[in-house]
Order: structure tokens, then sequence, then C-alpha cells
């Protein structure tokens, strides 16, 4: 809320916010371009669900010179359910939006798993609840 304030729409709309989540991504990767030239590297955390947003920003990196990584972070459905749960109760600073059941699970469609092009260059990780 700290970037929109009061101008976002109460209940949140997703056309709103993903309007929003482009405006703020392009002016990221303007930062990135800037960083890069100086031959420090950047680490974009985009979520970059999608193969076609994961190539388009893979191909920038690389027109600017950079290498590129790309670390998958998962975890189990039930345990992502449980985290979107604390941040929805949770409204730190940064909260935006309460994340529906029916939003997380509309957004399971969304991931398309790295393939054989991308498995050269992926990172993975899978994380699981503490024990305790």
């Amino acid at each position: 809320m700290q970037l929109f304030g009061d101008e976002a729409p109460r209940p949140m709309l997703f056309e709103w916010w993903a309007a929003r989540c482009k405006r703020c991504s392009e002016r990221i990767w303007s930062v990135c371009q800037h960083v890069l030239a100086q031959r420090v590297d950047v680490v974009l955390d985009f979520g970059f669900p999608a193969l076609a947003h994961r190539d388009e920003y893979r191909a920038l990196a690389l027109q600017a010179g950079a290498d590129v990584h790309l670390h998958v972070v998962t975890a189990d459905a039930a345990l992502r359910w449980e985290r979107v749960q604390g941040r929805n109760h949770g409204h730190s600073e940064t909260f935006a939006l309460v994340v529906s059941e029916d939003m997380f699970r509309g957004s399971e469609s969304w991931w398309e798993p790295p393939g054989e092009a991308e498995s050269g260059g992926v990172i993975s990780f899978h994380t699981a609840k503490a024990p305790g």
C-alpha cells in the first residue's frame, strides 16, 4: 500500500493491481539495467510463473550482458496456503490484499514449471514446514 496508498480500490481489484505491478516491474528493470552496467549482480524476485515472462526477462538480462540463473523454490500446496493465510492475517506494512482460497487455487494454474530448455540454468529448492 505504500506505493499507491489511498488510490488503491477497496476491495482490491486484480486488474488494477496487475497494471501497477507491470509498471513497477518495468521501473525495477530500468534500475537493474543501470546496476548491471556497473557490473553489479541483481536479483529479480517477480515470481516468474509463466515461461513467457521468464523468457522476456532472460532475454533482457542477456542483452544487458548478464548471466542468468533461475532459482525455483517449491513447497507443498498445503504449506503455501498456510503461509498465504498467515500473510492475510498479518497485515505487515507491505500487505496489499487478502488472497482468497479461490484466488490461491486459481494462481496454481499460472505456474509453468521450467522445462528442458531451462533445465541447465535452474537451481531448485524445496521448502518444508520447520519441525515443532
